[in-house]
């Protein structure tokens, strides 16, 4: 008996739940009983899959789109190919596909690819990069390319070596030209070489004495005559030990490093460009002929393509810095992402209570952030119970007590205070009369309120969609970023607050076509 793999496409249109699809096969019909689910459906997903409820996932989102638009911004593809890695971790983690474990294992693969080879310090490359412009500065030609290296400006410098290589390349310089930019070029090169060899055997010398240090340590380790005096010399080599590893670190991490490497690059295209300038020296017997003259001509067109290297390797380093800038100006978006991800939970474990979805308020707070009325009695004031000395507290203040010592009173409560609260704290949705008119009003300095009030209670009828309200809220989240930047807050609070601000931005909270409901 022949066995036969069939694959039937299951239209989603068709609706979720059970279905009996016909296929036919030579001439027979047969009826396939099935169940289509969601993909994003939790009861589906596999045992022990990370769970991401709508809140977290809108969250992560918004963070993702941060790093998205920067990447676009600055012109930084390493970026934007993190956040698609973690786009598809996302989605995988929505489908139930993967564990808590395996989330946070991609996070670290895309941040480990983003850092990959970045320069751990910067001031030493920069360093190299002004030597370089001072002396590039001392000649006329080459003085554009200076100045947009002094002012960090790597992008212009990369023109302005691209327009010298055109120079070059199509005879607008004429001899005396081509001899001060062969003589220019060349001391450029020895100078980079002698600064490169200089930095390596500053640190071979500070190795090499560490080492030194080591040695006399492990012999007076060996010969200490106390136990006291052997533990000292232990001390003090672990701590040469590591200092020693650290500076082989350093030095891998410069060998490694993407700038240095381009750096390095632009140096020996200099060096080429300047060797290929040089006019050979001339035997007195012979007379100039054409073929020497073409020899020349091909000369100076490969130090134009020389030159034409060095400013791909410029642009390599712009490339780089700019990256990591990026990377830098960002870090607090990283962050978030980091402590949201650590903050999920895996499937049938409850995980730490978020203060966002108590008593299922979340998804009612998110309905009425686009414009909807939301459930009735979610937000009203109720009775509420509160426990620490056995308290109960009414909505309004007034409440009963039972004290350590049993006894009850109206209001007064007994010996012991409760800590107790009612978790409703705030009134009843407000009331929609379907007329609601943004309106951002011009402030004026008073006591009788200004713009910003009436934005707020503007939004708060008809959802955080409104112009007026985009402008509220930039500026209290500028005031939110700069106290997350400047006060030292538990990553616990910083992560709610930030949760807070995604969740009322006018972005999100807008509904997908961009209308209010009414």
């Amino acid at each position: 008996m022949k066995r036969f793999a069939i694959t039937v496409a299951i239209l989603a249109a068709g609706g979720f739940g059970c279905q009996e699809p016909q296929v036919t096969s030579t001439g027979h019909v047969q009826t396939i009983k099935l169940t289509v689910v969601d993909t994003k459906d939790q009861a589906f997903h596999k045992e022990g899959a990370v769970e991401l409820s709508p809140d977290e996932q809108a969250y992560i989102k918004a963070l993702l789109a941060e790093l998205h638009d920067a990447a676009i911004r600055e012109k930084v593809p390493e970026l934007e190919d993190f956040t698609k890695a973690i786009e598809k971790a996302l989605t995988q983690a929505e489908n139930g596909e993967i564990t808590k474990e395996q989330l946070l294992d991609d996070l670290a693969k895309a941040e480990d690819a983003l850092n990959k080879n970045n320069e751990q310090k910067q001031d030493e490359v920069d360093k190299q990069l002004d030597a370089v412009a001072a002396e590039l500065g001392k000649e006329a030609t080459t003085k554009d390319i200076a100045d947009a290296l002094k002012k960090k400006d790597l992008a212009k410098a990369k023109e302005e070596l691209e327009k010298l290589a055109e120079k070059l390349a199509t005879k607008q310089l004429d001899d005396k030209q081509k001899e001060e930019l062969q003589k220019k070029l060349d001391q450029v090169a020895k100078l980079m070489d002698k600064q490169d060899k200089q930095d390596q055997d500053k640190d071979q010398k500070q190795q090499d004495k560490l080492k030194e240090e080591i040695r006399r340590l492990e012999k007076q380790k060996q010969e200490a005559k106390t136990e006291q005096q052997r533990q000292e010399s232990e001390r003090r080599l672990e701590d040469k030990q590591r200092e020693l590893q650290k500076l082989q670190k350093d030095q891998d991490e410069k060998n490694q490093s993407d700038q240095r490497k381009a750096v390095k690059r632009l140096q020996k295209d200099m060096e080429k460009a300047a060797e290929n300038l040089q006019k050979p020296q001339k035997d007195p017997s012979q007379k100039d002929d054409k073929d020497s003259k073409e020899q020349q001509e091909q000369r100076e067109k490969q130090a134009s393509e020389n030159l034409k290297d060095a400013a791909r390797e410029t642009g390599k380093v712009d490339q780089d810095q700019r990256k990591q800038a990026t990377q830098k100006k960002m870090s607090s978006q990283m962050d978030d992402l980091r402590e949201a991800m650590r903050r999920a939970k895996q499937k049938g474990n409850k995980g730490p209570n978020d203060p966002f979805n108590k008593n299922g308020k979340n998804q009612d707070f998110m309905s009425r952030a686009k414009g909807g009325k939301g459930q009735g009695g979610q937000w009203k004031p109720g009775q509420g119970q509160g426990q620490g000395g056995q308290g109960q507290g009414q909505g309004q203040g007034q409440g009963q007590g039972q004290g350590q010592n049993g006894g009850q009173g109206s209001g007064q409560g007994g010996d012991s205070w409760g800590t107790g609260h009612d978790d409703n704290l705030t009134a009843g949705e407000t009331n929609k009369t379907g007329n609601d008119k943004d309106q951002d009003l011009q402030g004026q300095q008073g006591d009788k309120g200004g713009s910003t009030r009436e934005t707020i209670l503007s939004a708060a009828q008809k959802g955080f969609a409104g112009v007026g309200y985009k402008k509220v809220y930039a500026d209290y989240q500028k005031a939110e970023e700069a106290v997350m930047r400047n006060e030292k807050l538990p990553s616990s609070y910083k992560y709610y607050v930030k949760r807070y601000f995604a969740n009322i931005h006018p972005n999100m909270a807008a509904p997908a076509t961009g209308d209010v409901p009414k």
